[in-house]
């Protein structure tokens, strides 16, 4: 027997077929774990007002019957454990999260097909939950999308926040950059003083003075 805690709540919004082939809307495929344990998992479908669902009584079997591997095997079970109930557990995971669903109505059941690359594929026919059960199943999915959204939401903020002090870090640094930089080129200035090309006439030992130039004496037009 395998832990299905971490196949409890998987859920999918996918879009119906009617018998004829024709859109029917939208379904909730989702799971839920029996509160009395054991190794059993309920398969659900709802379009917001009516409930099918279908249980698997024993979930280790039906999911290591559909492994890859144990087509070829005359008992596949057996071979299928191998890999143990992680191994379950993670293939029926990825199937149903990230696998093909597809929901068709028919009369008073709901014919649910799941495919993917990491089990072959499952059909189930999920009968209509009596008035108890739906009410029950409907409660628990709704709070339960609920508080995912909560959570989501409270992620998102705290992402925000901590990107929000990351760029006010990030801000702080790069006017200590500029600052220093500053500093340093004031600093090479001042041990380089820019040397001014010496003006025409001036003197080159007192370049703040005017060269004298040797007296010609008298000139005569």
């Amino acid at each position: 027997m395998v832990n299905l805690s971490d196949c409890q709540n998987l859920h999918r919004c996918v879009q119906s077929t009617a018998a004829g082939g024709v859109d029917s809307g939208r379904f909730i495929c989702f799971t839920r774990v029996h509160d009395g344990g054991g190794d059993r998992l309920a398969i659900c479908a709802t379009d917001g007002v009516s409930l099918w669902k279908e249980t698997i009584e024993d979930f280790s079997c039906f999911v290591a019957d559909h492994l890859p591997s144990a087509q070829s095997s005359t008992s596949p079970s057996s071979k299928a454990f191998q890999g143990g109930g992680d191994t379950l557990i993670a293939a029926f995971k990825s199937v149903f999260l990230k696998g093909i669903i597809t929901v068709t109505e028919s009369q008073d059941k709901l014919h649910l097909t799941i495919s993917g690359q990491e089990l072959s594929i499952i059909d189930l026919d999920l009968p209509e939950a009596k008035a108890a059960d739906k009410k029950k199943e409907l409660q628990a999915i709704l709070f339960h999308l609920v508080d995912k959204v909560t959570e989501n939401e409270n992620s998102l903020k705290s992402a925000e926040k901590k990107i929000e002090k990351l760029e006010q870090r990030t801000g702080a640094v790069n006017v200590a950059k500029n600052v220093f930089d500053m500093a340093a080129d004031a600093k090479r200035k001042k041990t380089n003083p820019k040397i001014l090309p010496k003006a025409p006439g001036m003197s080159v030992i007192n370049s703040g003075s005017k060269r004298r130039t040797a007296p010609k004496g008298v000139q005569f037009d």
